[in-house]
């Protein structure tokens, strides 16, 4: 099997337009790809794991229960995992940018265009898929016969897929599980620092140029606003947790200029006919970003390593069960052989007493079948041991595994006891702060000499800030990885013994706590509005108010 593994150096380049052109914000490890009249593709690597089993693909939930459209964006599971591989992990490659005029006319015309003009710069819009489509067979094709090209042959542009696109957009591996899980990635300023949406405080009803504002945690630019992005695979609706049997048009990701703020998130998913009134489907903010990709397998070597690989896989890891449940249906199976076998047995001895009573002439045919039931009998009696045996070191090794698991979860309870006395803390800290800082800011305003102790206030402000932000961050994150770790009741009776036992004063937010994590499935996928609620509930327990 092969894979791709170069590093990601820029390619070496004459071109006539400037840098900006077609890389305006360039990064060391961004990946180029060599076009037509000297312009070239940048491209990002997302990992999806990094490890090297090539089985082992990243499973993640796509969509939100936040949306006005749950028939297109509602919760589901979704799998993605990378083409290529080099020391880190498994990665694939998605364009840094949405894909410009200039970089289209390279490829789909016969000649390079004789002026530069800004409008090259634009996103391509106004095509249909099947132009995309279309646009991806003639790069590949070019990709093929560049002699100069470090690529690895069978490498090809495609659309990328529906879950390459959203594991892009929520942040990849470089974000935690609760800001993945998030309507929008970590945003260190303000939507419109990052998109290009409807109203005159950002696109204005305009097309801009990719690149100008900031990127999301991978480096991407645009996956939000500007142009729709239309998908490889066809549209599919959501229900109950997985996608519907019917395929459709095809998809379109992110929004555009045209798209309110409120409906922007990384989950945000729509679909488009391919036809309509009788022309391919085109839109004034339906653009696309591209994918590099490789065949799944190349080769004949690489087809029988797979095939190795899938029939090595155990039933007990295909079932994928976080509370170990599968080791029960083990235990149940061995008993089943257990009783098969000691039927077995019994069925033998029925058949050979059956033989000696119709003729006592089989005598010798009866000592033989003695003989052979006898060895029958202590060959199944071992077995039987040996299962016996083998049962009971599950059980051992099961009853060892329970009680890890419950260390697990009375110590996640624990912890998040201590956060939330952290967070009623911290808010009670920056609260006195802020007083303090209002207080000598209009002494300040009077007499000089205050002037120092109000800008001491206010440096502690900001560090309370910053506290209270990550600690909250932190909070989220364990109830998340405790959801996705363990079934929620798993943690009701570590939550009673550690009530029962727990100091009066430690219990409340215990409670708290436990009361946080059991609403967790259905809380908001606002970060800044869930660390607002968790924390003023947290501080109520403080003044007396709380649970």
């Amino acid at each position: 099997m092969r894979y791709l593994k170069f590093c990601s150096a820029l390619l070496s380049l004459t071109v006539s337009l400037p840098l900006w052109a077609f890389n305006p914000k360039p990064q060391a490890d961004d990946v180029l790809i060599r076009l037509p009249c000297e312009q070239s593709l940048a491209l990002r690597k997302v990992y999806t794991q990094h490890g090297k089993d090539r089985l082992a693909d990243f499973k993640f939930q796509s969509g939100t229960a936040m949306s006005a459209s749950p028939m297109a964006q509602s919760p589901h599971t979704d799998y993605v995992q990378g083409s290529f591989s080099d020391e880190e992990g498994f990665y694939y490659l998605l364009g840094k940018y949405e894909l410009t005029e200039a970089q289209y006319q390279a490829v789909m015309n016969e000649k390079c265009p004789k002026e530069q003009s800004r409008a090259l710069l634009l996103p391509k819009v106004n095509l249909s898929w099947f132009e995309a489509v279309e646009f991806t067979r003639r790069l590949s094709l070019l990709l093929q016969k560049d002699p100069s090209s470090s690529l690895p042959k069978l490498a090809y542009v495609r659309l990328p897929t529906d879950s390459e696109w959203e594991f892009a957009a929520r942040g990849g591996l470089m974000v935690s599980q609760s800001e993945f899980e998030a309507k929008l990635p970590p945003l260190k300023g303000q939507l419109s620092d990052y998109a290009w949406f409807e109203g005159v405080k950002s696109a204005d009803g305009h097309l801009h140029q990719g690149g100008m504002l900031e990127p999301n945690p991978l480096g991407f630019y645009d996956l939000l606003g500007n142009v729709q992005e239309m998908i490889l695979e066809p549209f599919r609706l959501t229900r109950t947790g997985r996608l519907h049997g019917q395929s459709g048009g095809f998809i379109m990701r992110g929004g555009s200029y045209l798209t309110p703020s409120a409906q922007l998130s990384s989950a945000l998913r729509t679909e488009k006919p391919y036809y309509q009134g009788g022309r391919e489907s085109r839109a004034k903010d339906l653009g696309l970003r591209l994918a590099l990709s490789l065949p799944v397998s190349s080769d004949l070597k690489g087809v029988r390593e797979l095939n190795d690989k899938v029939s090595a896989l155990g039933s007990e890891e295909s079932t994928g069960k976080a509370d170990g449940s599968q080791h029960l249906d083990t235990i149940k199976k061995l008993d089943e052989l257990i009783a098969k076998t000691k039927a077995q047995a019994a069925r033998v001895s029925e058949q050979a007493e059956s033989l000696r009573n119709e003729n006592e002439k089989l005598d010798s045919e009866n000592d033989k079948l003695g003989s052979e039931n006898e060895r029958l009998g202590l060959a199944n009696q071992s077995l039987t041991q040996s299962l016996q045996t083998l049962r009971e070191q599950l059980t051992q090794s099961n009853s060892e595994r329970d009680e890890m698991r419950d260390v697990a979860v009375a110590a996640n309870l624990r912890l998040g006891a201590f956060l939330c006395s952290n967070l009623a803390a911290t808010r009670d800290q920056l609260l006195y702060q802020m007083e303090s800082a209002v207080t000598y800011g209009k002494r300040c305003l009077k007499t000089q000499t205050f002037c120092t102790v109000y800008e001491n206030y206010q440096a502690q402000l900001e560090e309370s800030k910053l506290k209270l932000k990550s600690l909250g961050s932190y909070y989220g994150d364990i109830m998340a990885e405790a959801r996705a770790t363990y079934q929620l009741a798993l943690f009701e009776d570590s939550f009673e013994k550690l009530k029962k036992s727990g100091h009066k004063v430690y219990v409340p937010y215990l409670k708290q706590y436990y009361a946080h994590l059991k609403a967790y499935a259905d809380a908001s996928k606002d970060a800044q509005a869930n660390l607002e609620h968790w924390t003023q509930q947290c501080y109520l327990i403080m003044e007396g108010n709380g649970s």
